[in-house]
């Protein structure tokens, strides 16, 4: 009876996994493939923390990048977003983290944000161009790219921190 149990709860959480991972698969369909180059190299934005341009650039960092596109209106973006401030923390050098703002009135929106979170990477005023190339069409979207500038891992919503670690 007891063996019986486990199999149920067992087949019961397997039910689940399936289930997340269809919604995942749903939830980023019309994002970039992975096995695919980033788009770089054309994108001048503008950090929100110095006021400087730079262009987008992913294979000279010789590091991983998590690409987080956000919306500072966007609920689920203020609650995972002390997750990546935990990646950038415990991660330091191994990986690199870029924030772009999209879908806000004003910057001073996005400087609230940042304040907010005490946000320690960089983050961009991204534009209409980016977030088509990007393919971004909710809040949050995240890409893992590669050293190389190729898209590793793509994430839409919610990811926990245990969710971004094991991607790494």
């Amino acid at each position: 009876m007891k063996s019986k149990k486990i199999v149920n709860i067992l087949i019961q959480i397997g039910i689940f996994l399936l289930l997340l991972s269809l919604i995942s698969k749903f939830q980023t369909r019309n994002m970039l493939d992975t096995d695919t180059k980033a788009p770089e190299n054309q994108f001048l934005l503008t950090s929100a923390q110095t006021q400087k341009s730079q262009i987008l650039n992913f294979a000279d960092n010789n590091i991983r990048t998590i690409v987080y596109f956000f919306a500072p209106w966007c609920q689920i973006c203020h609650l995972s977003m002390p997750n990546l401030v935990e990646i950038q923390a415990s991660k330091g050098e191994q990986i690199k983290i870029v924030a772009i703002a999209l879908d806000y009135q004003k910057q001073s929106d996005v400087n609230d944000f940042i304040e907010q979170h005490a946000l320690n990477f960089p983050v961009y005023y991204g534009q209409s161009a980016i977030q088509k190339a990007f393919k971004v069409s909710a809040f949050p979207s995240y890409y893992l790219i590669d050293k190389n500038g190729v898209v590793t891992h793509k994430v839409v919503g919610y990811t926990s921190e245990i969710g971004m670690r094991l991607r790494l």
